[in-house]
């Protein structure tokens, strides 16, 4: 059967994250003021997030990374037919496990189990004082890095972000920069990619035969995007 690729990406527009930068003191978590010098090996710069991301003011204890983070350009998609296009998915979604394997390989237990905790330590000011506030990470990393990889889950999402920035910290550039990338890469028919992967299609191969009938009950309904089909020969 044909395979019809469909750009159903659901466009997002960059927002303003960060209102502004600012010095912290980390030995009393104290904003200092600016006739007074900290030693750089007890400072660093925190992030006071935007109003839109967060109503309450709260600081981020580092800085955001990457500055832009839409989604990458779509890949290129050649595949004729449906069985072409499922075979090459089932292809990404299992490079793409087995590049969280390698990444979690590379993570200390203490690291994964702070990657892995349900909730995240930001901050709130308080004149110049910083408050501890704990707040969901998988909500935190939608608002701040939305993921475009229909073959990434969500937990898998949380995961290689917060990975992302301990590597970031240990100065591993080169790597978080792979994970940032898989995680902004979109796919063509992002509905058909996240179904399939909720099935559990992509990656247990007993199940092709449920996912072929899936594939070709969603072509039917795409062909309806195909005017040529519906020219009957006019000219």
């Amino acid at each position: 059967m044909k395979y019809h690729p469909y750009a159903d990406l659901d466009v997002h527009y960059n927002i303003a994250r960060a209102e502004r930068l600012i010095l912290v003191d980390t030995r009393d978590l104290t904003i200092p003021p600016c006739t007074e010098e900290v030693p750089p090996a007890v400072s660093s710069i925190f992030t006071v997030l935007a109003p839109r991301n967060s109503p309450r003011a709260l600081v981020y204890p580092g800085l955001l990374w990457p500055n832009s983070f839409g989604p990458l350009d779509l890949p290129a998609v050649v595949d004729q037919t449906i069985g072409e296009r499922f075979e090459g998915m089932r292809k990404m979604r299992k490079s793409v496990a087995a590049f969280i394997g390698r990444v979690r390989g590379m993570l200390l237990p203490w690291q994964i189990e702070e990657i892995e905790s349900p909730l995240l330590t930001l901050f709130t000011i308080h004149g110049r004082r910083l408050l501890e506030r704990k707040v969901n990470r998988d909500m935190f990393f939608r608002i701040l890095h939305p993921t475009f990889n229909p073959l990434v889950t969500r937990s898998e999402s949380n995961f290689l972000r917060g990975a992302c920035y301990a590597f970031r910290k240990l100065q591993l550039e080169q790597l978080a920069n792979s994970i940032d990338q898989l995680l902004r890469t979109p796919q063509l028919d992002i509905h058909v990619c996240s179904k399939l992967l909720a099935m559990g299609c992509l990656e247990n191969d007993d199940l092709e035969e449920k996912a072929f009938r899936f594939l070709e009950a969603y072509e039917d309904e795409a062909q309806g995007d195909n005017f040529e089909s519906d020219m009957g020969g006019v000219e």
